[in-house]
């Protein structure tokens, strides 16, 4: 915990490099500073120390995001209408089967890059 800690609060700090328990352990240490003034041994102010959990929560959602199978995009680009079967099978004889083809088509007809950006915008429920 430290460590992580420790690299956290570098001005430079990237979060990549931390599995989510790691992350979920830094964020659970900044709200511990932030109830117990004399754990901070960082001397930040309350605004830093929330600043910094926002971060930490946030790479922690994008982590925990849905993701999609190729034959879950498929179905959908179907049922929601925006492709036929047809379609789709020309798109991917040519481009491949492939999350990139389908994402593709997907753009083409929404602007959306993938279905996770479109079921967001949608607030689709899964």
């Amino acid at each position: 915990m430290n460590k992580s800690t420790n690299v956290l609060f570098n001005k430079g700090m990237s979060l990549s490099k931390y599995d989510n328990n790691d992350l979920e352990t830094i964020l659970e240490r900044l709200n511990e500073m932030l109830v117990i003034p004399i754990q901070n041994s960082y001397n930040l102010s309350k605004e830093e120390l929330k600043s910094l959990g926002q971060i930490v929560e946030g790479e922690l959602k994008k982590r925990k995001k849905r993701t999609y199978s190729f034959d879950e995009v498929w179905d959908n680009l179907i049922s929601y209408n925006l492709a036929t079967e047809s379609e789709l099978r020309l798109v991917t004889s040519i481009n491949g089967s492939n999350m990139e083809s389908l994402n593709s088509v997907l753009y083409s007809r929404t602007s959306y890059r993938d279905w996770e950006q479109y079921a967001e915008m949608m607030e689709l429920e899964w």
